[in-house]
């Protein structure tokens, strides 16, 4: 995998996170007391803030958190009527646990080192291309992906599905998530914007792309549109400047659901796939204010639960809307418990490549090491500037000091990947 390949995070760096925790506490009592948003109080004890609804129904919406103004982003509703119906009963403790979760991966995230980050979208943009793969009836491992990402998945033609190759379909799908995740926000929820970052091609007739595609007059499509028509106006529904503002009047994790609901209402998933919408999410948070990353992946809450992915029934089930809040939980879930595997590794490869002299580049290499979730000897030596025989006997240090283990077991093409 190259350097191009990775997204570009925005996690927030700078301030100690003790004086940043003190500045967003006073900046959320200003904003509670200006704005008059859901009538709160916040009640103070050993540095943990809890925010609770004056309404009783209510309170069971929110948890302790170290940090109130990521609760207050996750949960915030300017209206009380914005608030579904079913938020008092049993949706009330699944968006509870869903905030909580996301929230403390948000703020893990932006305190953890810059490889950390890289390294862990990187493997979660794996694992959300597997599961959304699997909403669509392709069965593929993450690790198929990861090793077909350096060249080394050997040819196989029971991955064939109507003639195309699984893994290709689900590396397509992992190509969207990059890109998505590149962009900024602002640049993908219009139509024009939103094809232009997926490439996807909106002009022309069928048969005219068609005859581009055998001519190569035309760049690589990460999704493959059959009715370029149909597809404008699909983008066109789903992402009006209405829609999007409305999304702004609920809680950015409901806002989430009730956005792939029209995602799929307006035709998007019909016309260029489901796994657009889903791909999207991640940003719409960002957007929306609730995280400073990409962060949320939904088809991965959904993983080992595909008879409860029912977008076209959100927002007017309570079953649906809570099987979605439950699915951001485990979603979050899985980032925290990545987050964490990487930090170990992340700290296991310093210590077993740490140089013996200050200008060694062990560091380095077990940043790269940490980021990539497959690389081989050559990618890892263009990457870090060492000569090949350096760059064996590093990886070799990291094999035997349990911080690094190998993909693939054949000799003349060793893949590496950090011990998760």
């Amino acid at each position: 995998m190259g350097g191009a390949d990775l997204p570009v995070s925005r996690w927030r760096t700078g301030a100690e996170p003790s004086r940043r925790l003190t500045a967003r506490k006073e900046k959320f009592s200003r904003s509670i007391a200006a704005r008059a948003r859901l009538p709160a109080i916040l009640q103070h004890a050993q540095a943990n803030v809890v925010l609770a609804c004056v309404s009783s129904k209510l309170h069971l919406c929110f948890s302790y958190l170290g940090d109130p103004e990521t609760l207050q982003r996750l949960s915030n509703s300017s209206l009380p009527g914005a608030w579904p119906a079913g938020m008092a009963g049993g949706a009330g403790p699944a968006l509870s646990a869903a905030v909580d979760r996301l929230a403390r991966l948000d703020e893990r995230l932006a305190a953890a080192p810059p490889a950390v980050r890289r390294g862990w979208l990187a493997h979660m943009l794996l694992e959300e291309a597997a599961a959304s793969a699997a909403l669509d009836a392709i069965a593929v491992d993450a690790d198929e992906l990861r090793l077909q990402a350096v060249g080394a998945l050997a040819a196989d033609e029971e991955r064939t599905v109507e003639g195309v190759d699984r893994v290709a379909l689900a590396a397509g799908l992992l190509r969207l998530l990059r890109a998505v995740t590149a962009r900024h926000p602002r640049q993908l929820f219009t139509a024009n914007r939103l094809a232009a970052a997926a490439r996807l091609r909106l002009k022309g007739r069928p048969g005219e792309i068609a005859a581009g595609l055998l001519q190569e007059r035309l760049p690589p499509s990460l999704i493959e549109v059959p009715d370029p028509a149909a597809a404008r106006a699909a983008l066109a529904r789903a992402l009006t400047p209405e829609a999007m503002a409305s999304w702004h009047d609920l809680p950015p994790l409901i806002a989430a659901g009730g956005f792939l609901g029209h995602w799929s209402a307006s035709g998007g998933a019909d016309a260029v796939g489901g796994a657009v919408g889903r791909a999207l999410v991640p940003q719409l948070l960002v957007r929306l204010g609730a995280t400073a990353g990409p962060v949320l992946f939904p088809a991965l809450g959904f993983r080992g639960h595909l008879g409860r992915y029912r977008p076209d029934r959100l927002l007017t089930e309570d079953g649906a809307l809570i099987a979605w809040l439950e699915a951001c939980r485990r979603a979050a879930e899985v980032g925290l418990a990545l987050h964490g595997r990487l930090s170990t590794a992340h700290q296991r490869l310093h210590q077993a490549l740490k140089p013996a002299r200050a200008t060694g580049r062990g560091g380095l290499v077990a940043d790269l090491l940490t980021e990539t979730p497959a690389v081989t000897g050559a990618i890892l030596a263009q990457r870090s500037g060492l000569s090949a025989a350096a760059t064996r006997l590093l990886l070799s240090r990291a094999v035997a000091a349990g911080a690094l283990h190998l993909l693939t077991r054949r000799d003349a093409f060793r893949v590496y990947g950090p011990l998760l």
